[in-house]
């Protein structure tokens, strides 16, 4: 079943819509913008466009995917994927890779998660 959700929220000097895509149980799809006016010596427009992906393997491991700009010339690519090897074990693998201004940087994060 597929399922759909649209919204706009208007909050102060803010307003926020996104679509949320829902195939099935399995994957997931989600776009927002955020929009505000910054007031101040001037009033300056600042937005954020966030794009995610997620999809969940039937061996309960997951992957996302998520993509933001912003009007500050910023970007932020993150790829995660996490599963829960055993009862007590989790594995979670991060690749990121942003820009802000004339820094870029790209990292790599893995993590072993024991629980007793």
């Amino acid at each position: 079943m597929k399922r759909m959700h649209l919204w706009l929220t208007f909050a102060e000097t803010r307003v926020f819509f996104g679509k949320t895509d829902e195939t099935d149980r399995s994957s997931g799809y989600n776009l927002q913008c955020n929009y505000r006016v910054k007031e101040g010596n001037g009033n300056e427009d600042i937005w954020l466009w966030r794009s995610v992906t997620e999809y969940n393997f039937p061996w309960k491991g997951r992957i996302k995917f998520t993509a933001a700009q912003t009007s500050e010339d910023r970007h932020n690519l993150t790829l995660l994927f996490s599963w829960p090897m055993k009862k007590n074990v989790d594995i979670y693998v991060l690749l990121n890779d942003y820009q802000t201004g004339d820094e870029k940087v790209r990292a790599a994060f893995v993590k072993l998660v024991y629980r007793f």
